[in-house]
């Protein structure tokens, strides 16, 4: 009977740890992306709002290897685009490399939100502000299960064993 409790006590701590850690990131997800809404109309207010214009675009053809077949087969057909934009300083720009991949024939015109002080860093007008970049999230991921063990192995197993 007692394991039964320490079953039941353990699952309800688990579910209860989880809806916790899960209303602590949406609010820091929607806080995040208050922040992104607010950087990008300061932006427009301070005129850093620039278009970035295509310059030339190259086509490439990537070929996948079966393994099975030993043969390339025909796969997609990538764009790799150079974009220039003129700062509010007046000096050309270049954007980033892994910006400029896309899948589908790239437009003429990208809007972007320059960072304040340096006028390399930008936000594509295209993406979500705001949103955890993939390793922060996993990060976070990590960090929340950290907690979860030590909190476990810390507090709840030394109640529940003796």
């Amino acid at each position: 009977m007692k394991d039964l409790i320490a079953i039941v006590l353990f699952f309800a701590i688990t579910v209860t740890y989880i809806v916790i850690v899960g209303i602590i990131q949406h609010k820091l997800t929607k806080r995040l992306k208050g922040k992104g809404q607010q950087f990008k109309e300061e932006a427009e207010q301070d005129g850093r709002k620039v278009t970035a214009y295509l310059d030339h675009y190259d086509e490439l053809h990537v070929q996948n290897y079966d393994e099975k077949t030993e043969q390339f087969s025909s796969g997609e057909t990538e764009y790799i685009a150079t974009y220039y934009y003129v700062a509010p300083n007046g000096k050309k720009y270049k954007m980033h490399e892994l910006d400029c991949h896309f899948k589908c024939i790239p437009s003429e015109e990208r809007t972007l939100y320059l960072h304040p002080r340096n006028y390399h860093k930008y936000y594509k007008g295209n993406m979500s502000l705001g949103k955890h970049p993939n390793i922060f999230m996993v990060f976070t991921v990590i960090c929340w299960i950290g907690l979860y063990y030590w909190i476990m192995t810390v507090f709840v197993a030394p109640v529940l064993l003796h």
